[in-house]
């Protein structure tokens, strides 16, 4: 079989401007698209059916996407564009008990309340997640049928998405929802320098000491060793009832707490960091959204209103929302800088530690602990967001800056997937360092060789200076034996 080439969407994409010369003759309306998630995608599935719907609307694109079910799986809305096929797996094929007898991914949203917040027994799903997908031999023919032109995989824990796109000899396009850094880029060619930028879940601050330089760097060998679509949405109106209560806050204006969708349960949260949350949010004199379970709060107060659902976005977008309370994965922090919302950041599992310290480094948000919450801390953290003239400055400043971007992300996103659609191979924008060794990879080689090179520089001139001085020396001394010998 040949080797389809992947081409990854980082977060930042910026396209040279040789470019369009190209895609002129790519692929164009008509496109047919495949998207493939990881067993669980959370809220990925969303934005890629988002993706999905505006391709097909904005550029003709015919779009299927293979999702795996779960018990957190949102419902497929009836007037989608986009074909969604929905598969389950056997319960007894995965070990940790991960999957009911229904075939549903069960996601353990009460581990990442632990210090230690990735279940092991996620990884023992990889390889029956694999045998499944690839050994269904009706889902491969039918996948073929379809005679896709592209793939668009959501990259994270989903070599088996890579596997079954290499299996059906399509090019590749990758969605990678998270801090462009860790092994996973290690394929992508794409340069983290250790000393600036912290590893992937490292939770390591973006400016660090000599220790953390030095732990993150043996994570980043280690991580060699074992080797975005990013845009703004524009807010749309809210609904009535909603646009009622951001109306009702006067002037003061509304905070917005929401905890994401990823693995997120409310029934999991510790109930002394929901007490706390309620009890800071009392004392403010703005009001409150939570997207949350009104069933875990004993008495809401006056000035709180929750929900179960909310459009996220819309709400960032609002005129009247002043602060963001958030987890701080990439989609929120993102949102919430595209509409100039400071944030105050507590981060539960993966790379939302260092998404919340990189912000908090920006002056964009305040970065609290889950596992240190307390009434007065949030309400000094809230009180010092909401009235600290800086953080609102400053994002909207970010805001005003990623406005200016003239590109928007589905333009984006369409032309790359047709550019690899049409053309497969895009060699000539590859990095050409696939043909080094780590070590040549950070210059060790030449460093040894100038290593090298200095020390026996320096040795020969030691040397040198040891011969002069002894024959300086000796001369000084047969001088003085012929003065004596002629006295």
């Amino acid at each position: 079989m040949a080797r389809r080439p992947s081409l990854l969407l980082p977060l930042l994409l910026r396209v040279p401007l040789l470019l369009p010369l190209l895609v002129s003759s790519a692929a164009g309306p008509g496109t047919r698209l495949l998207i493939l998630h990881p067993l669980y995608p959370g809220s990925h599935e969303l934005v890629l059916r988002s993706l999905g719907e505006r391709l097909a609307a904005e550029h003709g694109f015919n779009v299927t996407q293979v999702r795996w079910l779960s018990d957190r799986s949102p419902p497929v809305p009836a007037n989608s564009s986009v074909e969604v096929l929905t598969r389950t797996v056997e319960g007894s094929a995965l070990t940790g008990g991960l999957v009911d007898e229904a075939g549903r991914f069960l996601v353990p949203g009460a581990h990442l309340w632990r210090r230690a917040t990735f279940p092991a027994a996620f990884v023992a799903t990889l390889g029956p997640h694999c045998a499944d997908l690839l050994g269904d031999r009706r889902l491969l023919a039918r996948l073929r049928r379809r005679r896709f032109d592209v793939a668009l995989v959501d990259f994270v824990c989903n070599e088996c998405g890579l596997l079954l796109a290499a299996a059906l000899r399509l090019p590749t396009v990758g969605f990678w929802g998270m801090r462009f850094a860790g092994p996973d880029i290690v394929p992508t060619q794409a340069l983290n320098l250790p000393a600036v930028t912290p590893t992937a879940f490292s939770g390591l601050p973006p400016v660090m000491t000599f220790v953390q330089r030095l732990r993150n760097a043996a994570q980043v060998v280690a991580d060699r060793l074992l080797a975005t679509l990013r845009g703004g949405i524009p807010a749309r109106p809210l609904s009535d009832e909603l646009e009622r209560f951001m109306q009702s806050s006067g002037e003061h204006g509304v905070v917005l707490f929401s905890l994401g969708m990823t693995a997120f349960d409310p029934d999991a949260v510790p109930q002394q960091f929901v007490d706390a949350f309620v009890s800071a949010f009392s004392r403010l004199r703005q009001k409150v959204l939570m997207r949350f379970s009104a069933a875990r709060v004993a008495q809401i107060p006056s000035n709180v209103k929750i929900v179960d659902w909310l459009p996220q976005v819309d709400v960032l977008g609002h005129p009247k929302t002043r602060a963001f309370v958030t987890q701080c994965g990439i989609g929120s922090a993102m949102e919430a800088v595209y509409n100039g919302v400071p944030m105050l950041a507590v981060p539960i599992f993966v790379d939302q530690h260092e998404n919340a310290l990189f912000l908090q480094h920006r002056g964009l948000a305040i970065a609290v602990d889950r596992f240190n919450i307390s009434t007065s801390l949030l309400e000094t953290s809230l009180q010092r967001l909401l009235y600290t003239p800086s953080f609102r400055l400053k994002t909207r400043r970010a805001a005003a800056m990623w406005s200016r971007d003239p590109s928007a992300a589905t333009e984006r996103a369409a032309y790359w997937l047709q550019l690899a659609a049409g053309f497969g191979s895009l060699e000539p924008f590859h990095l050409m360092d696939g043909h080094l060794s780590w070590a040549q990879f950070w210059l060790l080689d030449v460093v040894a060789v100038v290593a090298v090179a200095m020390v026996t520089a320096l040795v020969g001139l030691c040397f040198c200076c040891r011969r002069c001085c002894r024959r300086r020396a000796m001369g000084t001394y047969t001088k003085g034996i012929g003065k004596k010998a002629n006295s």
